[in-house]
């Protein structure tokens, strides 16, 4: 069976930069320690090495999995994972990653915050549910050395899209670009974005009041929380308050500045 190591990399930073063993080991150490923090799933990508030098024990990334298997088997995990039909898209998608001018170009490096897909994973524990896969979201924040790609410290999430794909890069003005699989290039990505009140909304929701008591804090009436909620629904396309929060919270809708 073919590697997917093979597949990810072939013809892409054949060659490699001089590593300072000692601070790569400080920088994964640090980030394995803040792993445990994370409510999600978190793992490195070495792209120089080819390998997953930090993998979290979070189950949303092991899907039932052994965690040593991950450890042992590197990028070769994925096919142990990734739902078996999005394989080919999930390995694009990281070749398109790798290639795209953002990674290349060194001044435009600095700007990106992370990139951003969806996917689906096979064979993950689900109580009480027909559905064989689970759909999650994967943040990629790439980290440059010497002008060279090196690390992809990977955060993921569960996802309320329907469907794999929908690859961006957010970078730090607040901009995301949408990768056509189409035309095969980045072109202007734009939500509507969300008002003071409808922001506060979310805030108060990701904070876990209820509708009712979400009205009582903004000093409104119920009907007219309804009536804000169901634009918020028609503004981010989804349709419980759920997924408003997940939705806005993956895009950054809440907390940034507006700067």
């Amino acid at each position: 069976m073919e590697s997917i190591t093979s597949k990810f990399f072939e013809g892409i930073y054949e060659d490699n930069i001089s590593m300072d063993e000692s601070t790569d080991s400080f920088y994964l150490s640090g980030i394995e320690d803040a792993s445990s923090l994370s409510i999600g799933g978190v793992f490195v990508m070495d792209f120089q090495k080819r390998c997953l030098p930090v993998v979290s024990h979070r189950d949303i990334f092991l899907c039932g999995h052994p965690f040593e298997q991950a450890a042992q088997s590197g990028y070769d995990f994925f096919r142990e994972t990734v739902y078996a039909d999005d394989l080919p898209l999930f390995i694009k998608i990281h070749r398109t990653i790798l290639k795209s001018e953002y990674i290349i170009d060194e001044e435009q490096q600095s700007q990106i915050k992370y990139f951003y897909f969806t996917i689906r994973v096979k064979d993950h524990p689900q109580l009480y549910s027909k559905s064989n896969y689970l759909m999650l979201c994967h943040k990629i924040k790439p980290v440059f050395i010497k002008g060279k790609i090196r690390y992809g410290l990977c955060f993921i999430t569960i996802s309320r899209m329907l469907t794999p794909g929908n690859l961006r890069v957010y970078f730090n003005n607040r901009k995301a670009e949408e990768y056509s699989f189409n035309i095969n290039t980045w072109i202007k990505y734009e939500t509507e974005p969300l008002n003071d009140k409808e922001i506060e909304i979310l805030r108060l929701a990701k904070r876990g009041f209820k509708e009712h008591e979400i009205a009582d804090q903004l000093y409104i009436t119920y009907g007219r929380l309804r009536n804000i909620i169901s634009n918020i629904y028609q503004k981010l396309d989804v349709h419980t308050i759920e997924q408003a929060v997940i939705h806005a919270s993956n895009h950054l809708m809440l907390f940034n500045s507006k700067q």
